[in-house]
């Protein structure tokens, strides 16, 4: 062997060496930080909630969740927890909602929930677009038990990137997926101003009823069914009545009807599921000074909805589902956005 080969072979044993050596240490690192709680509970976390979601579930104690999309990212788990809690059945609600949250990522969440077998009540905001298309963006190891997931979890870049945020910017759990925005009417009819002119179809929803109701079957409807012993709470959220403008003007309203009073069928089929409408509520959709923008509202609006739930008001019924329909569709029929806009002006 001459002395080329013999350098070409050292500097090989020194290079696979030196990366074997900077995996082992990077991996040790990822596994003692642990962003996503993945293999330990913390109460330090990165914000990040569809990263973080399974691993709180297999290692943090719960018995009820909030689920949804940022619609009910507002809501704060400890006044669930005083308005639901009873002597016999103590709540203890953690927050699992996520931003953009679609019927996919949604049957992720619920069979990682189902599987660790601690939930027993879900307070569930219950959006049209969740159903209007799927994004396939999160991310599907971090939710299964595979072993060998947990090597795509430890030497990952984005991983490594938040055991950093962890280390510099934690956030506790108080402030937990919340989010701030100044609301008030100016707010909300600059955000009609800016979106009255888009296209659904352009962000890849589609507002057919076929599409919607399949993934409710299959996204949401199964998991409702499969446990009977799960207490659900579904309610339709207050959206401003400039977002039922956007659907009127772009012809979505009968599609998204027709889907509405199937769900509502559906669900008054389960003893285990109670429903609630604050849409056809003028007191809510039209109080412009609680928006932030045309869909979402202000910590005060998420506060009144949990409270409402509590007391079972805004209930939706066999008697009353037909009608609570018809009224919001005889409001959004004769709204004339322009002139509300006009004559609302602070």
């Amino acid at each position: 062997m001459n002395n080329i080969e013999k350098i070409f072979k050292r500097l090989f044993f020194i290079t696979i060496s030196t990366i074997v050596l900077i995996l082992t240490i990077l991996g040790i690192a990822v596994y003692h930080i642990d962003p996503y709680q993945q293999f330990r509970k913390s109460d330090l976390y990165i914000n990040n909630a569809r990263l973080e979601i399974p691993g709180i579930s297999k290692h943090h104690s719960y018995n009820a969740i909030l689920v949804g999309s940022s619609m009910a990212m507002n809501h704060e788990p400890r006044q669930v927890d005083s308005l639901f809690s009873k002597n016999d059945d103590i709540w203890i609600t953690r927050n699992f909602t996520l931003i953009g949250g679609m019927s996919d990522d949604y049957n992720i969440l619920l069979d990682r929930v189902f599987k660790d077998g601690k939930v027993k009540h879900i307070i569930f905001d219950f959006d049209y677009f969740s159903f209007a298309k799927q994004q396939n963006v999160i991310t599907d190891y971090l939710y299964s038990d595979n072993f060998f997931d947990k090597f795509k979890y430890i030497f990952n870049y984005t991983t490594l990137e938040n055991c950093i945020t962890k280390i510099k910017k934690p956030v506790t759990i108080d402030s937990l997926y919340h989010f701030y925005s100044k609301n008030g009417r100016q707010e909300l009819f600059d955000s009609y101003d800016k979106t009255k002119d888009e296209v659904f179809s352009d962000n890849g929803y589609h507002f057919d009823y076929h599409i919607m109701k399949v993934h409710f079957d299959d996204h949401l409807f199964r998991y409702i069914q499969m446990r009977d012993d799960i207490d659900w709470y579904i309610y339709f959220p207050p959206y401003s009545i400039f977002e039922f403008v956007r659907y009127r003007d772009g012809g979505h309203i009968p599609p998204i009807f027709r889907f509405k009073k199937y769900v509502i069928e559906k669900l008054l089929e389960q003893p285990n599921v109670k429903i609630y409408d604050f849409q056809p509520e003028i007191s809510w959709i039209m109080n412009f000074d609680e928006y932030m923008d045309i869909r979402h509202h202000s910590h005060a609006v998420n506060h009144a909805i949990i409270k409402s739930l509590s007391k079972d008001e805004y209930l939706v019924t066999r008697d009353n589902y037909l009608d609570k329909i018809d009224s919001l569709s005889q409001i959004i029929k004769n709204v004339n956005a322009e002139k509300l806009i006009e004559n609302n002006k602070e």
